[in-house]
């Protein structure tokens, strides 16, 4: 989502073990983003069938919080990735075996992604 909640503390509002009330807050560090939407995946696989590797498999991983190109991961074959901007990562594929191309994203909130692209005849 990228839902923005905006934290801020009125003077008196905590008071510790001795009695002491806190000063408002005044920090420009008070935002948080609660995030629950994983990131989205596209596969272009113009490919399916071949002798040898497949090697014009390409992804597209993009989430609106952020997406890091160290936390997309594949089973089934090889990725080559590079971070586009902070919220987009493109990489490239190279399929080795038969069967599905698992893809997995976890964007920068912890939340986890998983595309499937079946039907690779190597």
């Amino acid at each position: 989502n990228g839902d923005t909640a905006v934290l801020t503390l009125p003077a008196g509002a905590a008071t510790d073990a001795a009695g002491n009330t806190n000063n408002a807050s005044t920090s420009t560090d008070n935002k948080i983003t609660y995030d629950t939407t994983p990131a989205t995946i596209t596969i272009t696989a113009p490919t399916k069938t071949k002798n040898t590797s497949i090697t014009d498999t390409t992804l597209t991983i993009t989430d609106a919080v952020g997406i890091t190109a160290a936390n997309v991961s594949a089973t089934g074959g090889t990725l080559t990735c590079t971070q586009v901007n902070p919220t987009k990562v493109t990489c490239t594929v190279v399929v080795t075996a038969s069967g599905s191309l698992v893809i997995t994203a976890i964007d920068n909130a912890g939340n986890t992604a998983i595309a499937t692209e079946p039907g690779y005849v190597i």
